[in-house]
């Protein structure tokens, strides 16, 4: 797992800034951006720095993730309610875009494996473990949103 500074040299590049403007934008020095690209960890006032002057988030916990995905989706005309699908319309677009992620992330694993020399079967379980703590986050969103805007909906009981 990258530390901190490593993802934000890495996010800096994805800009195409060089390490001066980047400096510049933040009123840091160069040598000073250099030290937090060696930190494990940087500050609460370091990473509020950098989303403010760089619009970057360094290590976006899941719910800082929720909360751009969620504005991005609203900004594009959505509602915020999810509609209701029928049983085979669900199941049909949950089929879809089960087989389209699996197929993403087993393309990311062999490349994660190329690029960091580690066995495949290693990324693949790490990957495997990653992908459930996402999954068991995304059910508690959907159930918490389900439950918000159908409320006349229950959840079947699973006993």
């Amino acid at each position: 797992m990258k530390t901190d500074g490593e993802n934000l040299r890495l996010l800096i590049r994805g800009l195409g800034l060089s390490q001066a403007e980047a400096a510049l934008k933040m009123g840091v020095s160069r040598q000073t951006l250099n030290a937090y690209f060696n930190r494990a960890e940087l500050s609460p006032d370091v990473l509020q720095i950098v989303k403010d002057k760089l619009g970057l988030i360094v290590n976006p916990s899941p719910s800082d993730r929720m909360e751009e995905a969620t504005v991005k989706y609203l900004k594009q005309g959505h509602t915020p309610t999810i509609p209701i699908l029928s049983t085979d319309q669900g199941n049909v677009l949950l089929m879809s875009i089960n087989a389209a992620s699996y197929a993403a992330i087993e393309m990311l694993c062999r490349v994660v494996s190329n690029q960091e020399k580690i066995p495949l079967e290693t990324v693949r379980t790490q990957a495997n473990q990653l992908t459930h703590e996402r999954q068991r986050l995304v059910e508690q969103v959907l159930d918490k949103l389900v439950s918000v805007s159908s409320p006349e909906i229950k959840k079947p009981d699973n006993n």
